[in-house]
């Protein structure tokens, strides 16, 4: 009993740290993670230049990174976490849990890596209009960048060449948009189309995104549908049956929300679903 008591003790102590954690922690510089070319992006401009020459104040984390808006509220800062299990040991023995059932074990850090700044480079190019994304920092660099003051429960100096980041501009959330527009139906309808369209020219160009939630992924600058969370976009070669099995999975969840929120806009997005499943995607609005 008195070994149980001790294991208790020594675990719960291993947990604190990580359980009751502060809201920000800089994350530390992986030196070890190699250059990619894949990677590279342009020199930095001018106006990138100014954006992060000034404050960004702590918004919320994910999973991939953790998000800071700009102090004139127009630009969202996505610093990548890359986090490492504070337990390795307990993820070797999931892992090998998972392998005897059949399962696909996590990825490991830098196979993680690899798909999250993989992702990031195609939002900021291929996928610029979609996203928003207007500059990513994937590989490290020297005398590049500003240093920027990051403030969270305390106020931290980064020099951005030593960390892996998008800039992305800042949009109004999906649900608030709409909300805000359910009521004027021009406003809604454009709103609809917007996001219709995004949704089709993105698969058109071969890119998918995995995970279909819509009011965390989307949101809207100007009535212009953005997705805000790209983690998990992915190049495809998708067959025309295939491309329309996924952009009718958002499509629906996008009906079902309606449905709960906005009722009396379901047949308007009824028929520009029609059109799609007539003409593909080739859209005309």
């Amino acid at each position: 009993m008195r070994s149980v008591r001790i294991l208790f003790f020594v675990v719960a102590t291993l947990l604190s740290t990580y359980l009751f954690k502060k809201e920000f922690k800089v994350p530390p510089i992986h030196e070890d993670i190699p250059f990619n070319p894949l990677w590279e992006s342009k020199k930095p401009s001018d106006e990138i230049q100014e954006i992060l020459s000034h404050p960004f104040t702590y918004l919320t984390h994910g999973n991939q990174c953790s998000v800071f808006q700009s102090e004139n509220g127009e630009y969202i800062l996505k610093l990548f976490r890359y986090k490492r299990s504070p337990f390795p040991i307990i993820q070797n023995i999931k892992s090998l849990f998972a392998k005897s059932a059949g399962k696909n074990p996590k990825c490991d850090l830098f196979t993680k890596l690899n798909k999250t700044f993989f992702a990031a480079r195609i939002a900021a190019t291929d996928a610029s209009d979609y996203t928003g994304v207007i500059f990513s920092h994937l590989n490290l660099s020297q005398n590049t960048l500003p240093i920027t003051e990051i403030r969270g429960d305390k106020t931290y100096y980064l020099p951005m060449d030593s960390y892996r980041f998008c800039l992305q501009k800042k949009a109004t959330p999906f649900k608030k948009a709409l909300l805000e527009a359910k009521d004027n139906p021009d406003e809604m309808h454009q709103l609809i189309d917007s996001l219709v369209h995004l949704l089709t020219q993105r698969l058109a160009k071969g890119i998918s995104n995995s995970d279909p939630n819509l009011a965390p992924n989307f949101g809207f600058i100007n009535r212009q549908a953005i997705e805000i969370d790209f983690g998990n976009y992915l190049l495809v070669d998708y067959s025309p049956e295939e491309e329309q099995k996924e952009i009718t999975i958002f499509l629906s969840r996008f009906e079902d929300w309606l449905n709960k929120y906005a009722p009396e806009h379901v047949k308007y997005l009824l028929e520009i679903q029609n059109k799609y499943t007539q003409r593909g995607s080739k859209i005309e609005f």
